[in-house]
């Protein structure tokens, strides 16, 4: 589900989890897996590098949910 090897490679992001880990719902919006700090001029800016960011870490990218 998750580029752990990328994921552990950005400086601004934080794992929540371990590639061992069983990840389970906490809410109905899922579970954090981890939490970056982004910064840009615009709510919009940051929410593009955010689903950009999501992309890239999801093995399997076409199944992307965020759009």
């Amino acid at each position: 589900m998750l580029d752990f090897e990328l994921a552990t490679s950005l400086p601004n992001l934080e794992l929540r989890v371990t590639p061992q880990q069983e990840i389970a719902a906490i809410s109905a919006s899922g579970c954090p897996l981890a939490t970056v700090n982004l910064v840009g001029s615009s709510y919009e800016e940051i929410h593009k590098q955010a689903n950009s960011l999501r992309r890239q870490l999801l093995k399997q990218p076409e199944f992307f949910p965020w759009r």
